[in-house]
């Protein structure tokens, strides 16, 4: 496991530009979770951690990340951060909407 998280904390994210920055950053890490094939249950950077990889607000990570478990891609647990879950082929759509909440 700890090789796992080596490998995403060396792992630049694209910084978001303005405009939709939600779906953006929801996109961002997911393209991180598939194009690294995370196994079911490693655990993604902190909110801290992707806020000054991503170069957005902690409640944008935040409302991104609820995206991604809104489709099934990640769980979070509260007081423990969010993990990948078993990646399914119908819970990786290319993009998001900020109005799938």
């Amino acid at each position: 496991m700890s090789d796992k998280l080596d490998a995403m904390r060396t792992t630049h994210l694209k910084r978001i530009p303005k405009g939709n920055v939600i779906a953006r950053a929801a996109q961002e890490i997911r393209r991180l979770i598939v194009g690294q094939h995370l196994p079911e249950g490693t655990k993604l950077l902190s909110e801290h951690a992707l806020c000054a990889q991503l170069g957005i607000s902690r409640s944008s990570v935040r409302e991104a990340l609820r995206v991604l478990e809104a489709v099934g891609l990640v769980e979070t647990i509260q007081g423990k951060g969010a993990f990948v879950r078993r990646l399914r082929i119908q819970a990786v759509p290319e993009r998001y909407s900020a109005k799938a909440i």
